[in-house]
């Protein structure tokens, strides 16, 4: 029976087994309906199929593949401004005495200022609801697109000021199979390692992968590695072979103080972007400093903060930031769109492959998917766009 590990909107995961015969149908209302785009794949692209009440679902993601569910992005709306409303009449008061001032002419009517609206943001979809816009029940307001409640504990303000400042520059690393681990630790230390103390780093975030997948079954099961866990072992601690986001996920979670004079995973938010579809992951949301990488579809390199552009590797780069400096998010979020502008990425579903065990030519991952699925064979290497 096919089966799949869901990743849901807001993260959580969960195992999905279908009947032998499931469509494609069937697979997208088990992941939330038609309203969710699923992606799959490393790194993820999006699932289509022109026929899905009669194409079976094991052909479009192969069984045991990691499925994400996306939500649509919703569009504000641009909703008018209520007029706002007639002054209450006061029985009570008097009448105003008449004006002194000379009647301004009649094409200069006098209005009185409109007091500004209140307003609230949605929490699930982020639409902006305007005062006298939106429905309430039993004294609760409504959001106008998704029908959220509000919630009156939550009150916007300002992300606050940040000491940080400098450029968002990407320092490459060597595209030897180690360069998420080697991108880690240069950003953890503060520096580049040097090539021993790399390699050294990356054996230990490998070995610290493998221990905690052979320890969790639950959390990690075949679906999820997209490999028989009785494999997964082996093959993370083989160097050539590359890590990715479930790697990053797991040393979010219990990669510790393994590199070694510098600082911890567990204080530390891993923020990756993803050059071609501009797609932020953060792993270890709430602590409080963050790093940033970002992924060109099959390479890692670390990001910094250098005293000014175009400046080269120096001590003055910084490498942790505080988690809710939004000027270096800004920073590293701009550096990504110059990046894909650029076209500095590599499309994975039309880039040459080859495989490092019998040498066949491969182009993209659906035929090096099918490869390793026919012959057994997973070390491949990247031999053009």
């Amino acid at each position: 029976m096919p089966r799949y590990k869901l990743r849901d909107a807001n993260g959580a995961t969960r195992v999905l087994t279908l009947d032998e015969q499931a469509s494609y149908a069937d697979l997208v209302a088990s992941c939330g309906g038609a309203g969710y785009t699923l992606k799959a794949g490393r790194p993820p692209t999006t699932l289509t199929c022109t026929t899905p009440a009669t194409t079976p679902a094991a052909d479009i993601v192969p069984s045991g593949s990691l499925i994400t569910a996306e939500k649509p992005v919703v569009p504000r709306l641009n909703i008018p401004e209520a007029p706002p409303p007639p002054p209450e009449a006061n029985a009570f008061e008097a009448p105003a005495p008449p004006a002194l001032e000379t009647p301004r002419d009649a094409i200069y009517p006098q209005t009185a200022p409109k007091a500004p609206q209140a307003q609230w943001t949605c929490q699930t979809c982020t639409f902006i609801n305007v005062e006298g816009c939106y429905e309430s029940v039993g004294g609760t307001a409504l959001c106008s697109v998704c029908g959220t409640p509000q919630l009156n504990d939550v009150r916007e303000a300002p992300a606050p000021p940040s000491p940080t400042r400098g450029t968002a520059s990407r320092r490459a690393v060597d595209a030897d199979g180690n360069c998420l681990f080697v991108a880690l630790a240069y950003l953890l230390r503060g520096e580049r390692p040097d090539p021993t103390m790399a390699k050294a780093a990356a054996q230990k975030m490998r070995a610290v992968c493998a221990s905690v997948v052979a320890a969790d079954p639950v959390n990690y099961p075949d679906a999820a590695l997209e490999k028989p866990r009785s494999e997964y072992g082996t093959w993370i601690r083989t160097e050539d072979v590359w890590g990715g986001a479930l790697e990053l996920s797991i040393l979010s979670k219990c990669g510790g103080d393994v590199v070694e004079n510098g600082a911890s995973f567990d204080d530390v938010v891993l923020h990756c972007v993803d050059i071609r579809t501009g797609v932020a992951q953060r792993y270890g949301e709430g602590r409080g400093r963050v790093c940033f990488l970002l992924f060109d579809g099959v390479h890692y390199d670390p990001v910094v903060l250098a005293p000014a552009p175009n400046a080269g590797e120096s001590p003055a780069d910084i490498t942790l930031a505080a988690a809710d400096d939004m000027i270096a998010l800004n920073a590293v979020e701009a550096l990504a769109t110059s990046e894909r502008a650029a076209r500095n990425f590599t499309d994975t579903s039309s880039f040459a492959l080859q495989c490092l065990v019998c040498g066949a030519g491969l182009k993209g991952n659906a035929d090096a998917e099918r490869h390793a699925a026919e012959t057994g064979h997973q070390n491949f290497a990247q031999t053009g766009h």
